[in-house]
């Protein structure tokens, strides 16, 4: 799911784009799309509410939005094979598809699967040297776990491409996309002043928010948050989530599911 922090900058951009719609915070931070492939504390990403809500918004103007995985292949999950048994990189992947159709039989039409992004490139990731830090306070091979992790985001995008256009053929009335989070922030890696407009210098290697390994004494390394990509050693920052929202709601994915809905309509 859309990390919470994120969401509101997102959807806001959203807002002015498809007719000034309503945003709904469903996300849950930190969370994974099932604890009973990658368990970690707290609620799963998958919605627990039930058709009631549905029932509020009209399937044909709503679109729901699904951003997971990074804390489904990273540290503490598949990356470090704390895994539940037998569980892979496809049983991950197929868990998101799973909740496009829970979602569907709840009554929603329209969906974006974000996928994941280069989280290679993230510093608690990278193969750069960082201090630890409270995502992952002990010292590991990072050229090792770098490698490994390339391969399982590009695995899982990989098999999205495949996974949504196979499912939307058992969903009736449905329209989806696959919005490519891993070619924007790569973009915004390799040309960061297209995107960073910050006061200080910008940096794509670093972050803005630091801490010790417990997560305390929290300081920012300057006055300028929008000079980086990330805000902290795995979260993207304000303004890179600002043109995630505007991709979105420009994109050529987004422009498909308003046309296949406008085709719907005249069909009636």
């Amino acid at each position: 799911m859309v990390e919470s922090r994120h969401v509101a900058s997102c959807f806001a951009t959203l807002r002015t784009r498809l007719t000034d719609p309503q945003s709904y915070n469903y996300a849950v931070s930190g969370a994974a799309c099932s604890n009973a492939l990658t368990g970690r504390p707290g609620q799963g990403a998958a919605p627990s509410f039930g058709g009631s809500y549905f029932n509020l918004l009209n399937p044909l103007t709503t679109v729901y939005s699904l951003w997971i995985g990074t804390n489904d292949v990273g540290v503490n999950s598949l990356l470090t094979g704390n895994q539940t048994a037998g569980v892979t990189i496809v049983n991950v992947t197929e868990c998101a598809i799973s909740w496009m159709q829970q979602m569907y039989t709840y009554g929603a039409r329209r969906f974006i699967l974000q996928n994941m992004i280069p989280l290679n490139l993230a510093p608690v990731y990278a193969v750069a040297p960082d201090p630890l830090d409270h995502y992952w306070p002990i010292a590991h091979n990072r050229t090792d776990y770098n490698i490994q992790l390339q391969e399982l985001v590009m695995s899982g995008n990989a098999l999205w491409d495949l996974q949504v256009p196979a499912a939307l053929t058992t969903l009736p009335g449905a329209s989806a996309a696959v919005f490519n989070s891993y070619g924007l922030f790569t973009d915004i890696y390799n040309n960061p002043s297209a995107f960073l407009n910050g006061t200080a210098p910008l940096n794509v290697t670093g972050y803005y928010a630091h801490s010790n390994s417990t997560g305390g004494d929290v300081y920012f390394v300057n006055d300028s948050p929008d000079s980086f990509m990330f805000y902290d050693g795995l979260h993207p920052s304000e303004q890179s989530s600002r043109h995630v929202a505007t991709e979105i709601g420009t994109s050529r994915g987004m422009q498909e599911i308003l046309k296949s809905d406008e085709d719907r309509q005249s069909r009636r």
